[in-house]
């Protein structure tokens, strides 16, 4: 139970914790393919966002839902499990949602690793995309095809989109009609606190897709890491490459981990603490 909402989640493996926080309307099941390869080394938690599959809202009517409320049952769900801090990975809206935990929750946070995080304000009008998921929606009234369109846009050209690899359901139609109408609205309406998250980079990492460095989620990511003063670690694929290539993407997201714990690990205890959010 968080407030406003019940939410679900799966805990599978053994290890450190790692939180996987998907993109678009991926939910539990959506993480699965990468999960499990990542639990024999990790103690692995996926969730449905809330409005999401399992995770119901109280009251379906509810006011616009925010990214900081997302990363807030975040947060809840990481203290019914007493799993903080935890190693967190989130790609897209999931990336915004991690970077909002950090800021809000750093505590909560070993390191988080930030996949193409769409966020607002670090693109010139001629990098930003030229239509939305929502753009397409208004237009096609599908939401199904409307995820597949704009999922297409972010990939080059002979490369499947993560949207194309679940088979289409009730349930799918369902949860892409939310993301389109509630959290793809979410990602537009939030502001990144670039001076809150300089603060708690220490245990940041950026990361892009190596095969869609021509693309807006792979400008915002490097555009990001620029502006806080780290580096970009890519990943294999695009957009949705721990879809697409849940190995390959697994073997480079444990990697990366690893060395940033190592690198975490031997800074200096005085200086973590100055980089704490006053």
């Amino acid at each position: 139970m968080v407030p406003g909402a019940r939410v679900f989640y799966r805990v599978r493996g053994a290890g450190p914790w790692l939180m996987l926080l998907g993109g678009g309307a991926s939910d539990a099941d959506g993480l699965e393919r990468i999960a499990s390869r990542l639990s024999a080394d990790y103690t692995v938690i996926t969730h449905d966002r809330r409005g999401l599959s399992r995770s119901l809202l109280d009251d379906p009517g509810q006011p616009d839902i925010t990214i900081a409320a997302h990363s807030e049952d975040v947060h809840h769900v990481l203290t019914a499990l007493g799993a903080a801090p935890a190693m967190i990975f989130g790609s897209s809206i999931g990336a915004v949602i991690g970077l909002d935990l950090l800021i809000r929750h750093p505590d909560d946070v070993r390191v988080l690793v930030a996949h193409e995080p769409p966020v607002g304000g670090l693109l010139t009008s001629d990098e930003e995309p030229p239509a939305s998921f929502t753009d397409i929606y208004a237009e096609t009234g599908d939401a199904d095809a409307a995820m597949r369109q704009f999922a297409a846009s972010l990939a080059p050209a002979g490369l499947r989109s993560a949207a194309q690899d679940r088979p289409i359901t009730r349930a799918t139609t369902r949860n892409n009609e939310f993301f389109i109408t509630n959290d793809a609205p979410a990602v537009h309406r939030y502001e990144l606190d670039l001076h809150a998250l300089k603060a708690v980079s220490s245990r940041l990492v950026i990361g892009g897709g190596r095969d869609g460095r021509e693309f807006f989620p792979y400008i915002c990511a490097s555009r990001l890491a620029g502006r806080l003063g780290t580096g970009l670690a890519e990943f294999p694929g695009h957009h949705g490459g721990y879809a697409i290539y849940p190995a390959e993407f697994a073997r480079s997201l444990r990697q990366v981990l690893e060395a940033a714990v190592v690198e975490r690990m031997a800074e200096p205890t005085g200086q973590r603490a100055e980089k704490q959010p006053g």
